[in-house]
């Protein structure tokens, strides 16, 4: 009889785990997304990050990003790069995006003053607190690329980010990419 009862109390309480998951798709309610201007030609004009619970597959994170090209010259791709903690402000992965031109439908060049915008998602936990997203490479249509300076990126995330643990700049975990 007692296991009997054990399974019907598990059968009752375990699909709430994943209702309650959808219905506070943010997990944290204070959770931190920002960017960092670092780049001279391409600005991030918005960024943000959800973890819901999908029934198929389980926890999912998604991105969204909004850039506009506020230089000169054509932008064939850039690397957007996204810094992110755990709620006690230690690393994680870094998450590595690149852009192929306007976005991942459009390889078209991104022509100086044009803005558009896209996402990513990836397989997730809920451990995602923070997320600092800056602008990391671009590649020119005349062939030139930028790339971001390691000691401006450093003084803007510790701008935005003024309680990090000593040394959470120097033991960054290796980064990964998302699926568009």
């Amino acid at each position: 009889m007692k296991p009997l009862l054990l399974c019907v109390a598990l059968f009752l309480v375990l699909p709430l785990a994943p209702a309650r998951a959808q219905e506070n798709p943010q997990f944290y309610t204070d959770r931190f997304a920002k960017t960092l201007d670092v780049c001279p030609d391409v600005s991030l004009t918005a960024f943000d990050f959800k973890t819901a619970y999908v029934s198929d597959a389980g926890f999912r994170r998604s991105y969204s990003y909004a850039w506009r090209n506020k230089g000169a010259k054509p932008v064939v791709a850039f690397e957007i790069r996204v810094l992110r903690f755990n709620p006690f402000d230690e690393p994680l992965a870094d998450l590595v995006t690149t852009i192929p031109g306007h976005d991942s439908g459009n390889f078209s060049p991104l022509a100086p003053g044009e803005s558009d915008s896209d996402g990513v998602r990836e397989g997730s936990d809920a451990d995602l607190f923070t997320a600092l997203a800056y602008v990391d490479k671009v590649r020119f249509a005349d062939g030139t690329v930028w790339r971001a300076d390691a000691a401006t990126v450093d003084r803007e995330e510790k701008k935005a980010m003024p309680a990090l643990l000593p040394g959470a700049f120097m033991h960054r975990p290796k980064a990964t990419t998302g699926t568009k």
